[in-house]
């Protein structure tokens, strides 16, 4: 995958546009094409649409992959009976709805990504590893799980050593007011 930075200094100039240009027509500015260009600073959404808009291109270009691999990965991450993807283009974010029903407490969370720390995620994930992909993700979800239910009962030792704190406190409290009379 190529990185952004280099993606919209290639598309830039094979459309014989320059920085200046770009800035006028998309309404970012000279400075922050400069910082994306080399790789200083992440483009907000709003800023990706209006380059893509004026280079002709797709942000999933734009950002150095093809909608193929989105897919992809997105149909990946689905296989998992724990995890359900969606996606929203427009404001470039992918929301991975995690289904915990294994748990004391089943419950679901939504962690909401980038679409390109999405692909950088689940890519590294299969890159660094030569095994089967749905097998990796199916082992960081056995992870994830195993994780919450040690986080869960750590919050419950603490809620109980809380409440056996707060127990003894009143209780020494109420016994200091029995050691004096009352007017």
């Amino acid at each position: 995958m190529i990185p952004f930075s280099e993606n919209l200094k290639r598309l830039r100039e094979e459309k014989n546009i320059s920085r200046q240009e770009l800035s006028k027509a998309t309404g970012v500015s000279t400075s922050s094409l400069g910082y994306y260009e080399t790789n200083n600073r992440e483009p907000t959404a709003r800023a990706l649409m209006a380059i893509a808009s004026v280079l002709n291109c797709s942000i999933d270009e734009l950002l150095g992959f093809s909608p193929s691999k989105l897919g992809q990965y997105m149909q990946l991450v689905n296989q998992s009976p724990h995890c359900q993807v969606r996606v929203d283009q427009k404001a470039d974010k992918v929301y991975v709805e995690r289904h915990f029903e294994e748990t004391e407490t089943p419950h679901t969370d939504c962690i909401e990504l980038s679409i390109k720390d999405f692909i950088d995620l689940v890519g590294s994930a299969i890159h660094s590893y030569q095994e089967d992909p749905y097998q990796i993700l199916q082992e960081s979800i056995e992870n994830e799980l195993s994780y919450y239910q040690k986080a869960s009962q750590w919050k419950a030792a603490l809620q109980r050593d809380y409440a056996d704190r707060l127990h003894e406190q009143e209780k020494k409290m109420t016994s200091q007011q029995d050691e004096f009379p009352k007017e």
